[in-house]
């Protein structure tokens, strides 16, 4: 159980580090404000809210 929640710790940070990264680097690439930083903020937090949904339903239905 503990493993669990930590996993989904991880994966949260993960994605929103991942994406939050690449609206960096393509904010500094195409010399825009902060607009794909936070796209990818989003983007990163829809990811992480859907993998956590689909956790959370695995663990439900066990």
């Amino acid at each position: 159980m503990l493993s669990k929640v930590a996993g989904i710790g991880w994966f949260i940070a993960i994605s929103l580090s991942l994406f939050g990264l690449l609206g960096v680097f393509l904010d500094n690439k195409f010399s825009t404000g902060p607009i794909f930083l936070i796209l990818g903020v989003i983007i990163g937090s829809f990811v992480s809210f859907s993998g956590i949904f689909r956790i959370f339903k695995k663990f439900n239905n066990k």
